[in-house]
């Protein structure tokens, strides 16, 4: 369950973010993450066992085509298992996109959207608190490149120079960063949410024993 709730973005930092802290919250979200595993007429280990067993022929035989040495019978071969991946790639977009679904219907539109706006932002390794605002691709760069800075001027004892300052103070100052990161890092002294989420987890995966 837990591989599964980090794949649609839920772990204690993510729900500190979002603001989805009580335990009877958290408890629904599991709840609801649990109910549409249980539903649904596949198993995505299942579907990953599929992948990975036609992992080392699909690179084979990818490799005799492009080395021109390929069968007739092995390029056949090799447009069926890559139709077969592209099968089980949609089935298990589906399953994760029914299994967010589960999730969002638990929360209210505001914590929603700073969960999405999380996912959506992964690629730019910033702390999680600088994540749940959109912002455009420039100011993303623009803030990415201030926390190296920042973290570069930490780690041998320097100042960070006027831009970098003037970009993170900005930042930092938006309301929703500000309230986002006094929870992540409360969560971070006190483990709450941690241990709501795993007495959740543990108690959902005792109840399908």
């Amino acid at each position: 369950m837990e591989v599964l709730l980090l794949h649609i973005g839920i772990n204690a930092e993510s729900l500190a973010a979002a603001n989805v802290v009580t335990e009877s919250e958290i408890d629904d979200v599991v709840g609801s993450v649990v109910d549409a595993v249980v539903k649904s007429s596949q198993s995505i280990f299942v579907l990953d066992q599929l992948q990975t067993n036609q992992n080392a022929s699909f690179q084979q035989l990818g490799q005799r085509i492009r080395s021109g040495q390929a069968s007739t019978d092995e390029r056949a071969s090799f447009e069926r298992i890559q139709k077969d991946r592209s099968r089980i790639e949609r089935k298990n977009k589906r399953y994760f996109e029914s299994l967010t679904f589960a999730m969002e219907s638990a929360l209210n539109e505001s914590q929603v959207l700073i969960l999405k706006n999380l996912q959506s932002s992964l690629q730019w390794n910033v702390p999680v608190y600088y994540r749940v605002v959109e912002r455009t691709e420039s100011d993303w760069i623009r803030l990415r490149n201030a926390c190296q800075q920042e973290e570069r001027a930490m780690r041998i004892g320097e100042i960070v120079d006027t831009e970098t300052s003037l970009v993170l103070s900005a930042a930092r100052m938006n309301q929703q960063v500000r309230k986002a990161r006094e929870r992540i890092d409360k969560q971070k002294s006190v483990g709450q949410i941690t241990e709501s989420l795993e007495n959740s987890m543990a108690k959902w995966a005792a109840s399908d024993e």
